[in-house]
């Protein structure tokens, strides 16, 4: 009786590893068909290409980008907000900047000096754009502003209570407000990286990029849509300089 209860026991232990290999002669043959099996060594052959063509492009743009604001300081000296004899930028520290992201070449550097009420005759003319300290402001001969070629709205100051401070008491205080345009061909020149940063939508990093850097100082921005926040950041100028 115990030899037979053995043997029976030998048995199932016996078909379960036959089905465990069944199985596993199944796997095979379903990874190594031929098509399977050379789809897979194509991908491996063509995977260390592909992750050292993603290393370069990444060490790319952490080299062009991070630390380095390459579009800032032209549009500060249209703007008037560039003190030439130091080479750095000027900008006190009770203004506002609205700044907005146009498409292709685009207006570079138009600003627009806001106040409660115009003041009469008080025109400048710098590299072709009139800046004009009242409510409106134009451009030279040949140069065209699109409003439909922005795609980016922002809203920056150095201190967070300057931008979220009330309408009503940031018009009484006549602080001055400078509104800068930058184009897209100037912070991405690669047509291919600009289609992609278009379409992950991350131009927010490459503006903070350029204020932190361009300015070396602390900041507080926000992403606008229309009247509608959409998003914040604050940096200080210690984060800047580490």
């Amino acid at each position: 009786v115990n030899l037979s209860v053995r043997c029976t026991s030998c048995f199932g232990r016996h078909g379960e590893m036959e089905f465990e290999r069944a199985l596993f002669r199944i796997h095979q043959k379903a990874l190594l068909t031929e098509p399977l099996r050379r789809f897979r060594l194509q991908l491996e052959s063509i995977l260390p290409a592909f992750i050292a063509v993603q290393v370069v492009v990444l060490a790319t743009l952490h080299w062009y980008y991070v630390g380095r604001s390459s579009c800032l300081p032209d549009v500060f000296r249209h703007a008037g907000l560039w003190n030439d004899t130091v080479a750095e930028p000027i900008l006190p520290e009770d203004s506002l900047i609205r700044l907005t992201l146009s498409n292709g070449d685009g207006l570079i550097g138009m600003t627009l000096m806001e106040h409660r009420a115009p003041t009469a005759g008080a025109l400048a003319k710098s590299d072709g754009f009139q800046v004009k300290e009242e409510n409106r402001s134009s451009v030279g001969p040949g140069r065209r502003f699109d409003a439909k070629s922005i795609f980016g709205s922002y809203r920056f100051a150095l201190d967070r209570e300057l931008v979220q401070m009330r309408k009503s008491v940031f018009e009484k205080h006549d602080f001055p407000v400078h509104n800068i345009s930058i184009a897209s061909s100037c912070l991405v020149p690669f047509g291919p990286l600009a289609d992609a940063f278009h379409l992950f939508d991350a131009w927010d990093g490459l503006v903070i990029n350029e204020l932190a850097y361009g300015l070396r100082s602390r900041g507080y921005l926000e992403r606008m849509d229309e009247d509608n926040v959409v998003e914040a950041w604050a940096w200080t100028e210690e984060q800047v300089e580490s």
